[in-house]
C-alpha cells in the first residue's frame, strides 16, 4: 500500500517538472526557431575570440531559483566546449 503512494508521488513530481518546463518556455516565448537563432548568434560571437567545438554545444532555457527570495525565473544555460583561445 505504501509503495503505491510512493509511485504516485514520483509520477506527480515528473508531471510537475514537465509543467514547469512548459510554463518557462511559454513565459519567454521560446520557439525552436528562436533557440536555434540564439545558438547561431552565440556561436558567431564566441567564435571571434575562441575556437569551440560546435557539435557539443548545449543551449537551453530552464527554470532556476536565482536569488534569496526563492523565486524561480527563466535562465539561459549554455555549455560550450572551448578548444583554444585565439591569439594565444
Amino acid at each position: 500500500m505504501f509503495n503505491f503512494f510512493k509511485k504516485s508521488n514520483k509520477s506527480k513530481d515528473i508531471a510537475k517538472d514537465r509543467l514547469k518546463l512548459i510554463i518557462v518556455h511559454d513565459r519567454v516565448s521560446t520557439e525552436p526557431d528562436l533557440l536555434e537563432s540564439l545558438k547561431d548568434e552565440i556561436i558567431e560571437v564566441i567564435s571571434r575570440r575562441l575556437t569551440i567545438n560546435k557539435s557539443d554545444i548545449d543551449i537551453k532555457i530552464t527554470n532556476k531559483v536565482v536569488d534569496d527570495t526563492n523565486k524561480e525565473m527563466p535562465v539561459l544555460e549554455a555549455n560550450i566546449p572551448i578548444l583554444n583561445i585565439k591569439g594565444k
